[in-house]
């Protein structure tokens, strides 16, 4: 994508609050989503009070939020400079896929054993993917995919891969804004639900195959 000199602000309208969800995650879901939505693209330059303005907010809990997206690595923040977008290209799709599989990877193997158990979580996501993919609306898509991979790190009971998949998990969602447009709906849900087989059976290669083939695809 072509970055503009400078860019709009996130999409109008005050953030609301949400009980036990600090503020400045709930801003940068909004940057993120603003993304996500082509509202912002490529290295474009975010003019922090015409955020604030938009969003109903005084400049600390921006300035928090930006933060927060910088060290994620989502932002770069240059003294005198202002705070700008990172530019999406090939090298860093190529990283989210291999950091994706190396979480997801062990997530999976780690998971099994409880969705066995109790499948019920992984089900309710992949349904919402079905839901999404009959509504055809490509941001749902993308939520509830991020959903169901969400689903499978939470199963696997591990504080450190939690930790590891927030720090990635905004990434993985523009990632999937880039990469929906070249994906078959017919085939999202087929994955999914192959991958939710493989999960919920007894361990064996299959698992680590149907991983590799879904966290590792990508557009020709």
């Amino acid at each position: 994508m072509t970055a503009p000199a400078t860019a709009p602000a996130t999409p109008p309208g005050p953030i609301q609050p949400r009980r036990g969800v600090p503020l400045a995650e709930l801003v940068a879901d909004r940057v993120v989503d603003a993304i996500v939505r082509g509202r912002l693209d490529d290295e474009a330059r975010l003019m922090e009070a015409d955020v604030a303005r938009h969003l109903g907010l005084s400049r600390s809990p921006l300035r928090e939020a930006f933060r927060v997206l910088h060290s994620q690595g989502l932002l770069v923040i240059t003294p005198r400079r202002g705070t700008r977008v990172i530019r999406f290209h090939a090298g860093w799709r190529h990283d989210v896929r291999e950091v994706r599989w190396g979480i997801e990877r062990v997530a999976a193997d780690r998971a099994s054993g409880h969705l066995r158990r109790d499948p019920r979580d992984l089900d309710a996501a992949l349904a919402g993917i079905e839901a999404a993919v009959r509504a055809g609306d490509v941001f749902a898509i993308n939520e509830a995919d991020l959903a169901f991979h969400g689903a499978i790190v939470a199963a696997a009971g591990s504080e450190l891969l939690d930790a590891m998949w927030a720090a990635i998990r905004r990434h993985v969602l523009i990632l999937f804004a880039h990469d929906v447009k070249d994906y078959d709906a017919r085939r999202i849900v087929a994955d999914h639900e192959r991958l939710r087989d493989a999960l919920v059976s007894p361990p064996g290669p299959s698992l680590e195959q149907a991983m590799s083939d879904h966290v590792r695809w990508r557009p020709d």
